[in-house]
Order: structure tokens, then C-alpha cells, then sequence
């Protein structure tokens, strides 16, 4: 039994990609319903949301490191852990964009857009 799951920061994709391959995503999945506590650095908290669409935004994680159709909705979908998506190490230089990309921020046909979660490097999201 795990009482806590850490899962660190990197290249999202490459992390993302290496989660479904390996089955970590859903062993996380499971922990956490069992009432592991999940923390999430990073590309860490950016899996722990809805989407990992918010990991193409600053241009800091390439998404080339692994053969994959990110065009395809369901491999951005994330984990789920939270109802949201997270944009982390927010700072007020990426406001503009932010506002400018969250209006797109995919959402699950006839639903409303999902909440995005800004998290800066001294901020954490808590739930439960």
C-alpha cells in the first residue's frame, strides 16, 4: 500500500507518454482511491489534472521526445485526480497568454470549458 505518490516534473509528454505505456497512470489512479496522497511537481501536477493540453503553451517541453498523435484528444487527457487543468510555474509574464489560451482550453464535446488551476513555484492545490 502506498501512502503517498510523488511524481516529479520533466518533460510532460515524455512523462505522460511513459505513464499510459507503463500502466503507472492507472496503479496512480487506483492508490489515490485508496487514499494515497498525490503530489505533483511540475509535469507532475500538469498529469494530475484533465488535460496535459496546457504543457504545449509556454514551449518548454517539446513533444516530439516520443512517437505520439498529440493532435488526439484522448492522448492529452490526463489522469483526472483533480477537476481541472493545471498551468504550473505561473508568473506574471505568461498572464497574457493565459488568458488568451484558457478560452480554448479543450473541454469534453457539449460541456463548458474546463477551470484552469495557475500555480505558481510557492503555491500548492489541495483537495479532499
Amino acid at each position: 500500500r502506498a501512502d503517498c505518490v510523488w511524481v516529479s516534473g520533466g518533460n510532460t509528454f515524455f512523462l505522460w507518454h511513459h505513464m499510459q505505456q507503463s500502466g503507472m497512470d492507472e496503479m496512480v489512479k487506483a492508490h489515490v482511491r485508496k487514499g494515497a496522497l498525490y503530489v505533483g511537481c511540475s509535469a507532475g501536477a500538469i498529469v494530475a489534472g484533465q488535460s496535459i493540453e496546457t504543457a504545449f503553451w509556454k514551449g518548454w517541453d517539446d513533444p516530439s521526445v516520443v512517437n505520439a498523435d498529440w493532435g488526439d484528444e484522448r492522448r492529452i487527457r490526463a489522469m483526472g485526480l483533480a477537476p481541472c487543468c493545471f498551468f504550473p510555474h505561473y508568473e506574471p509574464e505568461w498572464k497574457e497568454l493565459v488568458e488568451r489560451r484558457r478560452k480554448s482550453l479543450s473541454a469534453a464535446a457539449g460541456s463548458e470549458p474546463r477551470e484552469l488551476v495557475c500555480l505558481e513555484d510557492t503555491t500548492a492545490y489541495v483537495m479532499g
